[in-house]
């Protein structure tokens, strides 16, 4: 994703203990790295899936996506960075029925609120249509 003469990267990665970590970075148009962020919220149980991600009015980047729990399948994420890369906050949903979750498409407004989309397994086992919504302090 191309904003403001940057480009900004997120992939989920294969770590050292055989799960995937999210990876984010910033770029310039002549491919100088500005930072480089690994995260993830347990390096040997959670397995991180990159959904989406958008870059809000203030520079900032959300990410959204699913994290396996380590207990009961995997959970809804959306994950906010400031411009200069630091982590300010990650969210985590997890649907009626403690099953398959995951956010896939993440947009904000024109007051930086985070709107994500995705699925939702239901106690009925069925995905569900899911959307939440968070203001820019999650």
């Amino acid at each position: 994703m191309t904003v403001a003469d940057f480009v900004y990267d997120a992939v989920h990665q294969l770590n050292d203990d055989g799960q995937h970590d999210l990876v984010l970075s910033k770029t310039t148009l002549k491919g100088t790295v500005q930072w480089l962020d690994t995260f993830n919220l347990s390096a040997t149980t959670a397995n991180m899936l990159l959904g989406d991600m958008t870059v809000d009015g203030n520079g900032d980047i959300i990410i959204t996506g699913a994290v396996y729990n380590g207990t009961n399948n995997y959970d809804v994420i959306t994950v906010k960075y400031t411009g200069a890369g630091v982590l300010s906050w990650h969210q985590l949903y997890n649907g009626s029925a403690s099953s398959y979750d995951g956010g896939l498409r993440v947009i904000t407004d024109s007051c930086n609120n985070i709107y994500v989309s995705g699925g939702a397994t239901s106690t009925s086992n069925a995905m569900d249509l899911l959307i939440l919504a968070y203001n820019s302090a999650g």
